[in-house]
């Protein structure tokens, strides 16, 4: 899940799911000329191929943008730090608004009107935060993304809420998923082949139902989280799966062997091409060149119309599938599949991606197909919630209970 790289005068990142370099603090820029500098953002050689101005006039007409303005800047006047604004009433009541405004022009079928969501998602919404915030020195770049993506995804989780929700996740991972697929294991006399086919096939499927839960983690409602926050769960999750391999007595290399012998492939560079492949006859048999994003990703406005039920999900396919369901999820889950082995084989591959390697989901598109990787991640990312599952945490309950 890195996002656009915004660009205030001297470099100020924003990462959604990566790394957030500091801000320069010894520069000699007064405030009142860095506000007035253009806010960019700029070219990102792993996932963006273009820039642009977030000041630019795009002759985009939103009537609601003097009030979406003028709201933030009183809470900006009023908040001057994340925590205390995420967490009042005023923010959550700004943030519901924003919503109503992305709910009217989705309910409007003309071109302009999908041309004014992304206008507030990918330009406006970055700059009244920016302008208040980051060019008034008030909070960490991190911060400021945290309210970025708050206000996008209508995520009210504070980092307080998110630590707590990984905390428990972990425990309802391990009490409800590892401990029983680990006392299920069945290995006694088994041979060496056997045990590393049980890794992969369909019915027992290790790897999978481990690695899995890197996005399962999503469905606690967690929403954006920082880079440290997901470093350390990939962490957690690998170390999981190694578990595993010395539960049944296999070395990782006799994993990536099998893995390659299986695939035909054998290298990390072949291996995404095999993933290509298998991503091209998806988007041909079932003919969704037009059916879904190819330039850009699914908005949070939309996702959060697809991702609601097991139903609103099962409609979705359907649809897009020519209600083809059950293969769809099938050759789906198979492409799936092999992303999680290139992750979890190119976890140390620093070179693409120095902090989240090749689990950093823009990276791992990207290093799978430069012109189509936004699509491949949509696909991945639908993936994710077939087939549905709900998983229930309790903030309110005490994490000893």
């Amino acid at each position: 899940m890195k996002n656009i790289i915004y660009l205030l005068f001297i470099s100020i990142i924003f990462v959604s799911c990566n790394k957030i370099e500091p801000i320069n603090q010894e520069t000699n820029i007064e405030k009142k000329e860095l506000i007035n500098e253009p806010i960019i953002a700029e070219k990102n050689n792993q996932t963006e191929d273009w820039e642009i101005n977030l000041n630019d006039d795009l002759w985009i007409d939103l009537e609601e943008e003097d009030i979406i303005t003028a709201r933030f800047d009183m809470l900006a006047g009023i908040y001057q730090d994340h925590n205390t604004l995420m967490e009042s009433m005023q923010y959550k009541q700004f943030v519901e608004y924003i919503h109503k405004v992305f709910k009217k022009y989705n309910n409007l079928w003309w071109k302009e009107n999908e041309e004014k969501n992304n206008y507030i998602f990918n330009r406006l919404i970055p700059k009244i935060v920016l302008k208040n915030y980051i060019a008034n020195w008030k909070i960490s770049e991190k911060e400021a993304e945290l309210i970025i993506q708050s206000i996008k995804r209508n995520d009210l989780n504070t980092i307080k809420d998110k630590k707590l929700l990984t905390q428990k996740f972990k425990i309802y991972f391990e009490e409800n998923k590892f401990n029983p697929f680990i006392k299920k294991l069945n290995v006694k006399w088994k041979t060496k082949e056997e045990k590393l086919d049980l890794l992969f096939n369909e019915k027992d499927w290790a790897i999978y139902n481990i690695l899995s839960n890197r996005y399962n983690w999503n469905k606690t409602w967690i929403w954006y989280k920082p880079s440290d926050m997901e470093a350390d769960f990939m962490v957690y999750l690998n170390q999981k799966l190694a578990d595993t391999f010395d539960i049944i007595w296999v070395s990782e290399k006799e994993v990536i062997d099998f893995a390659y012998k299986k695939y035909n492939v054998n290298s990390l560079e072949t291996l995404a091409s095999n993933i290509k492949t298998d991503f091209e006859n998806i988007i041909t048999k079932y003919n969704l060149e037009w059916k879904i994003p190819l330039d850009r990703y699914y908005r949070d406005d939309e996702r959060n119309n697809i991702f609601i039920d097991r139903k609103t999900v099962n409609n979705y396919i359907a649809t897009i599938s020519e209600s083809k369901n059950n293969k769809f999820i099938s050759d789906l889950e198979q492409m799936r599949f092999k992303m999680y082995l290139l992750s979890y084989f190119g976890r140390n591959r620093k070179d693409l991606n120095e902090d989240q390697w090749l689990w950093s989901s823009r990276t791992r598109a990207n290093f799978i197909d430069k012109t189509h990787w936004k699509w491949i991640q949509n696909l991945f990312r639908l993936g994710r919630y077939l087939p549905w599952e709900e998983v229930k945490i309790d903030l309110n309950k005490n994490i000893l209970d």
